[in-house]
């Protein structure tokens, strides 16, 4: 005997009306947006001009404490209002909260005001409670009754318990064939479960004429509809030897005999295996083992998401995205992945996750970014896991929480991936969500290093170098640098071209210095090109030294253009730099519009002394003050000496005070006196 469906109270609270007047179309927008202080407003100027569905969704956003406070008391009020007005969920929604409180006379009345306005969920609950559901005598003619009116109105809850009283013969003559037929409404009205109910009835010949082509077509439906049960019964219905044309063609795959494969593949795609279809598709995109078609590839990619298959709507979704094969469209492409990711096929879920983090095709919303990277997530996307740590740790768009982010990145760890480790480890290194335990941090730096990632070795690497949490070991250190930098990780270079430089763990070469720096400069740290610029320098390789800082001033690198000041500055004890005050002054400059305050105060000396510029006090003083303003201890200082020259004793107290807290010892020395 099938189990009558109770209709869940939660799903029918989240029942709104369409939209039938322009004036609150905005605010239905706003609220699908999850914008709900500008939905609440407009909602609210709706229901004062008397507007009833307003009313009931306004008395929905007070009723879940969506963008006001949870206040259930008002939310009646506003859905009585909506109701009185002749909105039926408000109705509805009153109908809800009263058969919560076991007051089911007064439930009784509003489901009976929500299913006379037309409501078909309404009918459908009435239904139930005359089924004997709850709080009201049995009546199963009027079940029958309310059931057929939700039914016809589309609800496929009313179908399916209507189905089952025909089928039982409970409130109507029994009868197997409008059961069926009732049941085949309720799987047309979106019912997944029924559908595969029904597809069972047809392949078993229970109540209809045995019929496999029909119980195929209606797993299909099951399936597509996200119903498991359905989709393995759809696989059955395939013979055991599309399963072996199925192994056949990975194993002649694995083998690299692509075009065995693909013959294979498409045997088993033939015979009903989407996961051969998938296959075959993406040999297609490749054109590995068959003459590439896109076109045919997306053929094959519809073929299976029609039938069910999460990655084959995941692949489609792909084509839509780059236009390969099909027309773009990616609005179809979202509505494909969406599809897959709903489907348990986790890759899609990251994609979208990331198309709504990084904002690069559809809006940046980093709410149902979060949505979709859970559930890649809760599908063992490690990835997925990882991106949403990164988002609750940064306060990414939403409120920091630093125990979701510690939650995410070991589970991103736990599923093998390197930067969850590595990030999983920081949060023990800083004490966030956990206690502070170095050794627990550089364990998981260790094996985010193993899962390759660049980070977690140098994180490793400096941990052995200072003896954080482990016994100091600078042969370790330079064995996670040199895997850093294997990983291409520039700091992983740098930190170890810095040893080869200054003999850190007594081996000293200029010539593994120039090289690893060299790959750190290329891989774009600025800071190992001002490394590779100091080999340079020991090798007194000025011109190549030059043309580095150049090239890296040019980049907007600060401290290049700091350094190329001090060599063309007279005055600076550099060497292999033709000396020009003037272009000394103009990197001075540059350094200090890019926000750095050493180049600031070098700058106003410049204007200060008339080096290679006029003497200026005027142009200096801003610069001055720039530069202490950038927490440049000699800015402050110099600003101080203007200010006792000027006998403003406060101002140059000030100042003085600011440099010696930055380290200046002279203006320390001045204040003692």
């Amino acid at each position: 005997m099938m189990n009558k469906w109770i209709l869940p109270l939660l799903l029918l609270t989240l029942s709104i009306d369409s939209f039938a007047q322009v004036d609150i179309e905005q605010a239905h927008q706003a609220y699908q947006a999850e914008n709900y202080p500008k939905a609440l407003k407009l909602f609210e100027e709706a229901c004062n001009e008397n507007q009833a569905s307003a009313c009931a969704m306004l008395g929905f956003m007070y009723d879940q404490g969506e963008g006001v406070k949870q206040d259930q008391s008002k939310a009646i009020t506003l859905y009585q209002r909506g109701c009185d007005g002749g909105n039926s969920v408000g109705c509805f929604n009153i109908g809800i909260i009263n058969n919560q409180m076991q007051n089911f006379s007064a439930a009784l009345k509003y489901f009976q005001r929500s299913c006379d306005l037309g409501n078909a969920d309404g009918c459908t609950i009435l239904g139930e409670m005359y089924d004997g559901d709850k709080g009201i005598p049995e009546d199963n003619i009027k079940a029958v009754n309310y059931y057929r009116k939700g039914c016809e109105g589309g609800s496929s809850v009313a179908c399916l318990n209507l189905g089952i009283m025909y089928k039982e013969g409970e409130g109507v003559k029994q009868n197997t064939s409008q059961a069926m037929n009732f049941l085949t409404k309720a799987c047309e009205n979106g019912n997944a479960e029924i559908c595969n109910h029904v597809g069972v009835q047809y392949y078993e010949g229970n109540g209809v004429e045995q019929h496999v082509g029909k119980a195929t077509q209606f797993f299909r439906k099951a399936c597509n509809g996200g119903n498991e049960t359905g989709c393995s019964n759809l696989a059955k219905m395939n013979s055991q030897d599309k399963e072996e044309y199925q192994d056949q063609a990975d194993a002649a795959y694995d083998a690299q005999d692509y075009t065995k494969a693909a013959q294979l593949y498409q045997k088993a795609c033939d015979s009903g295996q989407m996961l051969a279809c998938n296959s075959l598709g993406v040999m297609l995109v490749e054109g590995r083992g068959v003459t590439q078609s896109h076109l045919q590839a997306v053929k094959l990619f519809k073929h299976s998401c029609d039938a069910g298959n999460a990655t084959g709507c995941d692949y489609l979704g792909g084509m839509y995205f780059s236009g390969k094969g099909v027309e773009k469209d990616i609005n179809k492409g979202i509505e494909l992945a969406d599809r897959a990711c709903k489907g348990k096929e986790g890759h899609a879920c990251l994609m979208l996750g990331g198309f709504l983090y990084d904002g690069s095709i559809i809006s940046r919303n980093i709410p149902q970014a979060i949505k979709y990277f859970s559930q890649g997530c809760d599908l063992n996307i490690a990835e997925a896991c990882r991106h949403a740590g990164n988002i609750y740790g940064n306060g990414d768009g939403i409120e920091k929480d630093d125990k979701k982010a510690f939650l995410f990145f070991k589970r991103a760890c736990d599923l093998g991936d390197g930067m969850g480790c590595t990030n999983y480890g920081v949060s023990y290194a800083l004490g966030e969500e956990a206690p502070q335990d170095y050794s627990k941090a550089i364990s998981l730096f260790s094996k985010g290093c193993d899962l390759k990632d660049g980070q977690g070795c140098v994180s490793a690497g400096y941990y052995y170098e200072i003896g954080r949490g482990v016994e100091k070991n600078l042969a370790e250190a330079s064995r996670f640098y040199q895997k850093a930098c294997d990983l291409d990780n520039a700091k992983g270079c740098r930190f170890l071209s810095d040893f080869y430089l200054n003999g850190t763990d007594g081996t000293k070469d200029l010539l593994l210095a120039e090289k690893l720096s060299q790959k750190a400069c290329d891989l774009g740290d600025s800071n190992g090109c001002t490394v590779l610029a100091t080999v340079f320098y020991r090798k007194k390789e000025f011109k190549k030294m030059g043309a580095l800082l150049r090239k890296e001033c040019d980049r907007n690198i600060a401290d290049a253009c700091v350094t190329l000041g001090f060599g063309h500055d007279p005055l600076q004890e550099h060497i292999g730099f033709t000396k020009n005050p003037a272009k000394a002054v103009m990197f001075y400059s540059k350094a200090c519009n890019l926000g750095d305050g050493r180049g600031c105060y070098e700058a106003g000396e410049s204007y200060m002394y008339g080096k290679g510029v006029p003497s200026s006090v005027s142009k200096a003083m801003p610069l001055y003050q720039k530069g202490c303003d950038l927490q440049n201890s000699d800015s402050c200082f110099a600003l101080g000496q203007k200010k006792m020259f000027e006998k403003n004793k406060i101002e140059a107290r000030k100042y003085l005070n600011k440099a010696c807290d930055l380290g200046h010892n002279v203006a320390c020395g001045l204040l003692q006196r």
